[in-house]
């Protein structure tokens, strides 16, 4: 009731959606509402080593937001990794999702690609989906996705 027989200012509204949600939320409200930014992630190349597997993602928009990336395994199940941005100064809350998800190092914002390691080999690699429940209002989601062949060995952009 903090703001009980008064007028509330946006910076009110966005204080209570910080308290509710655990991170910053200042980044989010400026790039939305002050700036006509567009949103474009896209996978920039993938490398297979010594049964490890390296993606590298790419922030072709101006625009910023965390990203999930979810990795299908050629045996049908999949594991999903959530990126949060350096700016929120936390995470999305583990029981957020009705799936499980693992939380990587942040990207900063002032780094236009993101590259991280995960401990699978790449021959079980199937695909490979930036925003898989496509949430983010990306501008080009023909980059989000990569299906690999039996027999691959990565990808890059040409």
């Amino acid at each position: 009731d903090v703001c009980k027989f008064k007028h509330p200012e946006p910076i009110d509204f966005e204080r209570v959606m910080e308290k509710q949600c655990g991170v910053e939320l200042d980044w989010y409200f400026d790039e939305w509402i002050n700036t006509t930014r567009t949103l474009d992630y896209g996978i920039r190349a993938t490398l297979g080593q010594q049964g490890a597997t390296t993606i590298e993602l790419e922030r072709i928009g101006e625009q910023l937001m965390p990203v999930d990336v979810r990795v299908e395994k050629r045996d049908g199940s999949t594991v999903t990794y959530h990126i949060p941005l350096s700016l929120q100064r936390g995470t999305k809350a583990a029981t957020s999702e009705s799936f499980p998800f693992s939380v990587l190092e942040a990207w900063q914002w002032t780094d236009p690609t993101y590259a991280f390691s995960i401990p699978m080999d790449f021959a079980a690699i199937k695909s490979i989906v930036v925003d898989p429940l496509e949430r983010l209002a990306d501008m080009d989601q023909s980059n989000n996705a990569v299906t690999f062949p039996e027999g691959s060995t990565g990808f890059a952009k040409p």
